[in-house]
Parts: structure tokens; C-alpha cells; sequence
């Protein structure tokens, strides 16, 4: 480990750090139940925690934006892991709604700063790509495991609690690793500033005056309430609609996770040939297959439908997010920016938003209240593409700079 550079050793923390939050975002939904128990509260009480954790979350990218230039990485990285370990270790060990909600503060202070100052870390670390590949898909593979590790706690010790221990431990590693090797790299002043600048512009930038970053804004909110929502509440959903076990919901939620981060390389490679637009027709379909899938397992209890829905659901949300701002990059070259910003906090509400109200819709109308809810959020986001190629030929007769079906540039180049 000595022979690592620099860089490569702050990657390496940055990498552990996703994993962790990968490992969180993976795990929660399965040990849901759990935590309502431990609790005393209701199901869907319990998962208000992902919304106070999206929102803290959002409102601590901003904190940390703006502080960037003051305090340096490291500051910011010693500061985003206390708060994580304090945030998931209140959460494995609460025993009130009240705690569990303080909890899930810290949890999302320390995912906020984190998140961010590790996508810009890698990607001030190479010119190209790789890195910020490479710390996603670490969050991916975190996403992975964990159902598999909470099934092995459930099996093991009858609670799925035990096994979201491995998140913490997951970060204390980072937080070793960033105490013993004190990486050097920062992030160079001009960055830091531009990236203050950007959030102190979003509120009033021009941008906000298009309609193509309040379409595109849209379908990341939808996206995330779809995303977020099948995190918390898949595993529950199959257990009571599907009569799968907890554990074999568990590894279906594994499998979601897992086509989902295959299926954003797929789409990198898929954009050498086919435009950003043309990707996101294919996979907003595969999408609402996806939802009205799960809606017909609801209703008709069957597990082989519920895991086809998974099979589509996977792939058709994983390569939005990126289609997406790839669309927003060729519409505001000198706006991306803010333009990201501003697409990014609606999916930060969207994630934190939709969940409860699913939850809501379960315990009143039943699950099928809950997976028709998804099935109308994934229509929605047919519409909005559709707005949005009736947008795009408007602009295109007016001015044909900007289209929004532009040719997305491969991943990498130049």
C-alpha cells in the first residue's frame, strides 16, 4: 500500500466512502420491519427516515459547496464521517421514532458532504472519466450486498438490524485510512470557488427561465420517487403481496440493484451510437413495463411477476440519471453547473418525498395502492419525454444550436 500515489490513495478512501453509503442505501429497505419493531412505530413511520435523510441531505451539499473554499477536503471528509458514524449507529441502535429521526439527521449531514466532495474529488483527480466511474459504481456494489448481507443477519440472529452494522464499519475503515495515509490532494481554489458560485447562482440563474431544465428536473424527481421508493420498500412489498420471505425479498432487491449499476455502463457504451434522448425513449419504456409490472403482481400475488418487474425496473432506471444530464450538458454548455444543480436537488426531493407517500398509499389502499402510485410516476415520466421532444422540435425550427436530441458525446472524450 506504500507504493500507492497520492491520488490513488485518496481515491481509494473515496471508494470506501461510497461503499458505505452504497451499503446503506441497499440495506435499509430489507430491515425496515425491523426498525419499526425496535421502534414502536408503524412501518411507514419508520421509513420517514430516507425523507429526513434526502432533505438533510440536500441541504448539506449546499453547506458544503459553499464552505469548500474556506476549510479545504480534508476538513469536510473528517467532519461528513463523524456525522455518518454517529447517523447509522443511532439508527441500528434506536428505540423511539424521535431518536431514530435525529439519527437519520446526522446520517443525512454526513451523506450530503460526503457525496459531494467525492464525486469532485475524483473527478479533479483525472481528466477523464475513470475515477468518477469508479466511486459510483463502488455506491453500486454497496447496493449490492447489502440485501444479501441483511439476509445472512436474518437467518442468523432473526433480525435484519444486525447486519447494518457492516456500515459503520465500512466507514470507520475509510475514516483509517484517511487518518493513517493524510492524503494531499485538494481541490484547487479556482474549483472550490466555482463551485460556490454555482450554487449562489442557481436561484436566479437565467436558466431557470427554460423550460428544458424544469422538464429534465421533472423526470429526475420521478425517477428518484421511483428509485428510492423500490430501495425502502420492495422487499416489504414482496414479503406481504408475494409471499416471499424477507430473505428471498432481500436478494431481489439485490438483484434490482445490481441492473440498475449494470445497466448505467451499459448505457455509457451505448451513447457512442445512440443520442442521450433516443436512450432515455428506450428505458423510460422499459420503466413504466417495469411499474405495471409490479402493479399486476400486487394484485395478483404472484412472485414470478414481481421479479419480472424487478428484471425490467432495474435497467430502465439506471441509465435516467445520466441520459439526463448529458442532455442538460449539450443544452447549457455554459450553464451545466447550475443546470446540474438545480436537477440534482429536485432528485434529492423526489427520493425524499415519495417514499412516505407510497408508504401511506400501502397502509390504506393496500400495496397495489402503493405499486399503482410507481406505475403513475413512470406514465409521468413518458409525458414529461414527450414535452420534451415537443420542446426540442420547437427549438429546432426557432434555433438548431441546442437540440435537445443531440449526439451525447462517448464517455471520456475529449
Amino acid at each position: 500500500m506504500n507504493t500507492l500515489s497520492e491520488t490513488n490513495r485518496l481515491l481509494l478512501v473515496v471508494c470506501v466512502v461510497f461503499l458505505a453509503v452504497g451499503l446503506f442505501q441497499g440495506g435499509i429497505g430489507p430491515v425496515l420491519q425491523d426498525l419499526a419493531r425496535q421502534t414502536g412505530s408503524s412501518t411507514v413511520a419508520a421509513s420517514s427516515l430516507m425523507t429526513v435523510v434526502s432533505l438533510t441531505s440536500l441541504s448539506s451539499q449546499t453547506i458544503t459547496a459553499l464552505v469548500l473554499k474556506h476549510t479545504g477536503h480534508r476538513p469536510i471528509m473528517l467532519v461528513g464521517m463523524v456525522f455518518f458514524l454517529c447517523g447509522i449507529s443511532g439508527i441500528a441502535l434506536s428505540t423511539s421514532l424521535t431518536w431514530l429521526l435525529i439519527a437519520a439527521t446526522c446520517k443525512g449531514i454526513g451523506d450530503g458532504a460526503l457525496l459531494l466532495l467525492g464525486n469532485v474529488l475524483a473527478a479533479e483527480a483525472s481528466k477523464g472519466a475513470g475515477p468518477l466511474n469508479l466511486v459510483n459504481a463502488m455506491f453500486g456494489v454497496g447496493a449490492i450486498i447489502a440485501p444479501a448481507v441483511m439476509s445472512v443477519a436474518m437467518v442468523t440472529a432473526g433480525s435484519g438490524i444486525p447486519g447494518l452494522w457492516v456500515v459503520p464499519l465500512a466507514m470507520a475503515s475509510a475514516l483509517a485510512l484517511l487518518l493513517i495515509w493524510r492524503p494531499n490532494l485538494s481541490i484547487p481554489t479556482a474549483d472550490s470557488e466555482a463551485i460556490a458560485e454555482v450554487v449562489h447562482s442557481a436561484g436566479h440563474s437565467p436558466i431557470l427561465k427554460t423550460r428544458l431544465i424544469w422538464l429534465i428536473s421533472a423526470m429526475l424527481l420521478l425517477e428518484s420517487s421511483i428509485e428510492a421508493s423500490l430501495g425502502v420498500w420492495l422487499p416489504t412489498l414482496l414479503n406481504q403481496s408475494a409471499a416471499l420471505s424477507l430473505t428471498a425479498a432481500s436478494m431481489v432487491l439485490s438483484w434490482f440493484w445490481f441492473l440498475l449499476t449494470a445497466s448505467r455502463f451499459v448505457a455509457a457504451w451505448a451513447s457512442r451510437k445512440y443520442s442521450a434522448f433516443a436512450i432515455l425513449v428506450f428505458v423510460v419504456t422499459l420503466s413504466a413495463i417495469g411499474c405495471s409490472l409490479l402493479l399486476t403482481a400486487t394484485v395478483t400475488g404472484s412472485a414470478m411477476v414481481a421479479i419480472a418487474a424487478v428484471t425490467f425496473l432495474g435497467p430502465g432506471l439506471g441509465p435516467v440519471l445520466p441520459s439526463a444530464l448529458s442532455i442538460l450538458r449539450n443544452a447549457y454548455p455554459r450553464n451545466t453547473g447550475a443546470a446540474t444543480g438545480v436537477a440534482f436537488g429536485s432528485g434529492s426531493f423526489g427520493a425524499g418525498l415519495m417514499p412516505p407517500l407510497v408508504g401511506v398509499l400501502a397502509s390504506v389502499a393496500g400495496f397495489a395502492g402503493g405499486a399503482g402510485a410507481l406505475f403513475a410516476a413512470a406514465l409521468s415520466m413518458g409525458l414529461v419525454l414527450f414535452v420534451i421532444a415537443a420542446s426540442g422540435r420547437r427549438e429546432r425550427n426557432r434555433s438548431p444550436r441546442y437540440p435537445v436530441d443531440q449526439q451525447v458525446c462517448p464517455a471520456g472524450s475529449e
